[in-house]
């Protein structure tokens, strides 16, 4: 009996921080953050996607500190890429968990660091980008 062996539609080849501007002072409090995708572009020859993901935060007094993070992967079924909101969704949720961490490690000094919450951003179409801002008490 033979078993086809068929590949995932994706395959995640990894992720570089392509830059990173922090501006806290003091213990500033987080005033919004936006997460956006500023670019989506396919290598037909090569068969690899590549995804860049922005966070942006502006602190109380301090704005426009940013993260910013390139995303590449490998395309197996060419048909995933009929619907690029959904597929630029996906990859860019595969990518958030390394924004989360590396703001988390860049702010790790004597102030408490910057700690934000898991977001599914599969169903968020980020083309135009979200924004959150935090509750004030």
């Amino acid at each position: 009996m033979s078993e086809e062996f068929k590949l995932p539609a994706f395959n995640f080849l990894g992720y570089n921080i392509q830059q990173i501007i922090l501006k806290r002072l003091g213990n500033e409090q987080i005033e919004e953050i936006k997460i956006a995708i500023t670019s989506a572009k396919y290598d037909e020859n090569h068969k690899i996607y590549s995804l860049v993901i922005n966070l942006n935060i502006d602190f109380t007094n301090s704005k426009n500190s940013l993260i910013e993070i390139l995303g590449g992967f490998k395309i197996n079924d060419e048909s995933i890429l009929d619907n690029q909101d959904a597929i630029n969704s996906i990859f860019a949720a595969s990518l958030f968990p390394y924004i989360r961490t590396t703001l988390q490690l860049i702010t790790s000094d004597d102030r408490p660091n910057i700690v934000i919450p898991t977001l599914d951003l599969r169903y968020l179409n980020l083309t135009n980008g979200i924004s959150i801002k935090p509750n004030k008490h």
